[in-house]
């Protein structure tokens, strides 16, 4: 049986440099990323990743650092003629894409914005990604208006 229920399933989609990883070399994870993916996952929603610098970059990070089996798809971040960032194809019809990135200003008005301060070196004491894993974490305590 179907059922025409709106789609919930969110599209989480993070930029690499600055936001997963430091924006100097890409040697250093910022810190609750692990914990973030987990938390997205287990929510039953989608990881994305796009980059700047490429697909091949992205995925030679998220391989380095063992966050490849944890991501959806990946993709290239293209600007628009507004200078913002375009969604890659696979997001533009989604109504739930929720963007990570060191740059909010530059994300497209359709998404809901996760802003986070660029991760530029380690910082073992970086909290930045905490609200959106307590947001996470909240909405899955609170019982869904779905049966």
């Amino acid at each position: 049986m179907q059922h025409d229920e709106p789609d919930t399933q969110e599209q989480w989609c993070f930029d690499v440099d600055g936001t997963l990883v430091d924006s100097f070399d890409a040697q250093h994870v910022r810190p609750l990323v692990v914990e973030l993916f987990v938390a997205i996952q287990r929510a039953g929603h989608a990881i994305h990743v796009w980059s700047a610098g490429g697909i091949a970059h992205a995925r030679t990070v998220l391989e380095r650092h063992g966050l490849a089996h944890h991501v959806t798809d990946v993709h290239d971040k293209v600007p628009g003629a507004d200078g913002r960032w375009q969604l890659p194809d696979a997001l533009v019809e989604s109504p739930n894409v929720v963007c990570v990135d060191d740059q909010p200003d530059r994300l497209p008005s359709t998404t809901r914005v996760v802003g986070v301060f660029p991760y530029l070196q380690p910082n073992p004491h970086d909290r930045d990604l905490a609200p959106a894993l307590a947001n996470l974490a909240e909405r899955a305590a609170t019982p869904s208006s779905l049966s």
